[in-house]
């Protein structure tokens, strides 16, 4: 999609002479550069009491192990690696609910992950 819109707007501006659709189309990569940082910057940690996912450079969750109440795993077609897997805190906790994007993950890392009693997970 991107390519082709490139493609498109680079000839128009070679060809008619308009360097306008050039900030045009720096501007849509600048903004496509930003989007796709923010979705493939995604990470899980996981360490010895804790969950956390860091989005990028902007911000982190973390939900303490002992503060889990359950898991529920998203499948969509692929019943061993889930979409993502969605952490609730226990009730009267002031943590929120921690989604985890697992679909980007390899299989061996989400079979590992899912077996993590911590979690709590119901399936």
């Amino acid at each position: 999609m991107a390519t082709i819109f490139s493609t498109v707007v680079l000839y128009a501006a070679l060809t008619q002479h308009r360097w306008d659709l050039v900030k045009s189309w720096l501007l849509f990569m600048a903004v496509l550069s930003v989007a796709l940082i923010g979705i493939y910057s995604v990470r899980l940690e996981v360490t010895d009491d804790r969950i956390s996912r860091l989005n990028g450079f902007w911000s982190t969750q973390t939900l303490r192990f002992d503060q889990i109440d359950h898991s529920v795993p998203r499948v969509l077609a692929e019943r061993n690696h889930p979409l993502w897997l969605d952490i609730y805190p226990k009730q009267g906790s002031e943590c929120k609910a921690l989604r985890l994007p697992l679909k980007s993950c390899r299989e061996a890392d989400v079979s590992w992950l899912m077996s993590l009693e911590a979690l709590r997970i119901r399936r």
